[in-house]
């Protein structure tokens, strides 16, 4: 999966349109290094 591919998904799935007109620009997706992600 490259990088684009998994933004685009991120923009369109439900949750995140939900969690995006929610909670506005309090919310802040995180991710670490770890290899399991």
């Amino acid at each position: 999966m490259n990088p684009d591919l998994y933004v685009h998904i991120l923009n369109t799935t439900i949750l995140l349109s939900y969690v995006k007109s929610e909670m506005l620009l309090k919310w802040i997706f995180q991710q670490d290094n770890d290899p399991k992600h």
